[in-house]
Formats: structure tokens, C-alpha cells, sequence
């Protein structure tokens, strides 16, 4: 029978805001069988944990079921951080931490009901794709949809429908990666150019930093409005054919989990190969 820890007056509690000042970040992304994670963890002095302490994480998901937990070393030797862990079996969607340092029978500190780090604008870093396009799951009646709103403190969202594999796909097959982003990324970008409330929106301005950059030419000309000025229903072609390259720039990024390939790459030889599509998939 397994010791089992008490629960003690002074116990302290270990911050895991989703923003601000947290002591514990974890990010994951999903696989075919479970998820991958990494931790980062960065315990306050003031909490005076002995150095001998011993950290554990305990993955659990919301509708109940433990999974195995994962030894974090001590205070002073914290083993597995910023380390791809891998929870086979686990459902991205469901899954929560629970953090305990502990020292023999007693609790020390503890932060329950952990999720996934978001900071205060829901990304870590401006300037990729993934921090402009966060992705999330959702029961919606089509395999994928946007959110966005002008002026909003996160960036535009792809939702994707939580009942088909269409997530794992994004991840392994270049067809579904292609299809999706381009037709999302054009959503988006029209949306942001037609709709007069977008004009400051700072969201907006970052996707059109992302994109010249992307080509090469920071220093590029801000594309104009989707409709010319001096008309209500005649569009400049010059912005559409803006929002038609940039479409091609997300399609030509190189992608560092193949070999620096591009989607257009992979898409290619896909073609030519059938067996490709499946050797990604097996490798993640």
C-alpha cells in the first residue's frame, strides 16, 4: 500500500495563473495515440521548499481517469523540464495537472485543476503562425469555422470540429494542412481588409507583419482597403491580389519537423508518393 500524504497547515499554494506570474507552464500538442507535453517550472523562492523536496505531476482528465505520474525531480535537481513527455492514451481536450511538492508524508505546496499556458493576449510569441492562429477544438456543425471580432485582445481563432481526426491531420497530412490554412488565412485577411472596423486593429497589423516578412520585404507598402474609396462595390485588385500571395507565403513556409520542406513540397510529393502521407503519420 502506497504512503499516502497528508495534508498540512502551512502548505503552500504554487501560482498557475494562465498569465502573469505563474510558476508552472505547460504546453502540449497532440499525437496520434496521447499528447506530448513539456514543463516549465519555475517554483518562488519565498515558498522555502527544503531542497530535498520531492515534485510530481499528476495528469488527470476532466471526466475522471488518472494517468501515470510524472516524476519531476526535487527543488534543488528538477529533472524532465522543458522535456517532451509523452501521455499515451491522453485527451488534449480533457486533460489537467495536478502539481505537489512533498516532502516524505507531508504536502508542501500544491497547485490543482493546472491547464495550458496561455499568457494574457492567449499566445507566447507574436510572429508565427501558431501564435497568430491559435487552434482549439470545439462541437461546431462544420469541420472548421473562425472566430474573430475587431479590436479583440486575442487573435483571430481556428476552431476545428472536435468529432473528426481533422486535428490530428493538421499535424500530419500536408493535403489537410494546405486546404485548411490557405482557405482559413484567406478568411481571415479579407475579413480584416472588407470590414471597415478591422482599420486599427492591432491583430490586423501583426498578419501583415507576419506576411512581409515572410516575402522577404519588411518594409513593404500597407495594403489598402478591400474596396477603393471613391466606390461601394468595385475591389482593388491590387489588395486582392495582396491577399492571394499571402495565401502562397503560408503555402511556401518551411516547415522545421520535415526537413525544412514547404507544404508545397510535401503536397508535391505526396502526389507522387501515396506512401508519404502515411510515413509522416507514423512519425508522429
Amino acid at each position: 500500500m502506497g504512503t499516502k500524504l497528508l495534508n498540512v497547515t502551512g502548505r503552500k499554494k504554487i501560482i498557475h495563473a494562465k498569465s502573469g506570474n505563474t510558476e508552472i507552464k505547460i504546453t502540449g500538442e497532440s499525437f496520434e495515440s496521447g499528447v506530448n507535453i513539456l514543463v516549465d517550472l519555475n517554483l518562488d523562492k519565498k515558498h522555502s521548499f527544503p531542497n530535498h523536496a520531492i515534485i510530481t505531476l499528476y495528469p488527470y482528465q476532466k471526466g475522471g481517469g488518472a494517468l501515470e505520474p510524472i516524476n519531476l525531480g526535487t527543488v534543488e535537481k528538477p529533472s524532465n523540464i522543458n522535456e517532451n513527455i509523452k501521455l499515451e492514451g491522453a485527451d488534449i481536450e480533457n486533460l489537467l495537472f495536478r502539481l505537489k511538492v512533498s516532502d516524505k508524508k507531508y504536502i508542501l505546496g500544491l497547485a490543482d485543476r493546472v491547464s495550458f499556458f496561455e499568457d494574457d493576449k492567449g499566445l507566447s510569441d507574436k510572429g508565427s503562425t501558431s501564435s497568430l492562429l491559435p487552434l482549439i477544438s470545439d462541437d461546431i456543425g462544420t469541420p472548421y469555422k473562425i472566430k474573430m471580432s475587431p479590436n479583440n485582445n486575442r487573435p483571430p481563432i481556428l476552431i476545428i470540429n472536435k468529432k473528426s481526426n481533422i486535428r490530428s491531420k493538421l499535424i500530419s497530412d500536408p493535403y489537410t494542412m494546405i486546404l485548411i490554412y490557405s482557405a482559413a488565412i484567406r478568411e481571415i485577411l479579407t475579413n480584416f481588409f472588407i470590414n471597415s472596423e478591422y482599420l486599427d486593429d492591432p491583430w490586423k497589423d501583426e498578419w501583415v507583419k507576419f506576411i512581409h516578412k515572410a516575402q522577404g520585404e519588411p518594409n513593404k507598402d500597407y495594403p489598402k482597403p478591400y474596396f477603393l474609396e471613391e466606390t461601394e462595390n468595385e475591389v482593388n485588385r491590387e489588395t486582392v491580389e495582396w491577399i492571394d500571395d499571402a495565401v502562397s507565403v503560408i503555402s511556401n513556409l518551411k516547415l522545421k519537423d520535415y526537413e525544412n520542406k514547404t507544404l508545397m513540397e510535401l503536397l508535391i510529393e505526396g502526389s507522387q508518393n501515396p506512401l508519404s502521407t502515411g510515413d509522416l503519420e507514423d512519425e508522429n
